[in-house]
């Protein structure tokens, strides 16, 4: 019994020291375009810090995306002025003067998954580019459910064949 019982625990705390936590927050209605959706990832060893405008109907750009050391998170809050990230209890206090948010991130839902703002940001940043091509040209609703990976080397793909569909007309 004392076995399994020490057993159940290191399990426990091993799950909770590899578990990656997200924290979540919005400013701005979620129902008028131009809000911004704040994504911070912690897990054993980083932090990551993702900024979305979400400016039109399943249209997200990344402002930001940074990934910091939690054993250099203090050096970065005193050498940087503009962004201030200090970790709480069951919340996380942002400082990001270049885009006026001064909150306490917890745990908002959001419009979208993370990782699908991620994957329509690449195909926006992608397709700026060309006048011709809007970013939502570039995929197909079931893309999403491809890994980040392939979804990239799709939409890069696809931009290509329309760069040739483009040029040979």
């Amino acid at each position: 019994m004392k076995r399994t019982l020490i057993f159940l625990i290191i399990g426990f705390i091993q799950f909770n020291l590899l578990a990656q936590t997200s924290y979540t927050s919005r400013k701005g209605s979620k129902f008028f375009p131009g809000h911004l959706d704040i994504v911070i990832t912690v897990d054993s060893e980083n932090l990551r810090y993702e900024l979305f405008n979400h400016w039109y109907s399943q249209a997200y750009a990344e402002l930001r995306q940074m990934t910091i050391s939690l054993d250099s998170l203090e050096s970065f809050n005193l050498n940087n002025d503009t962004i201030g990230i200090e970790l709480l209890n069951e919340k996380i206090k942002l400082v990001d003067k270049k885009y006026g948010l001064n909150r306490k991130v917890k745990h908002r839902r959001l419009c979208a998954h993370p990782e699908k703002m991620r994957k329509i940001s690449f195909a926006y940043e992608i397709s700026r580019k060309y006048e011709y091509i809007r970013h939502f040209e570039l995929y197909e609703r079931e893309d999403f459910k491809l890994p980040e990976e392939e979804f990239e080397n799709l939409v890069k793909k696809n931009l290509k064949e329309k760069i040739k569909e483009r040029h040979a007309s």
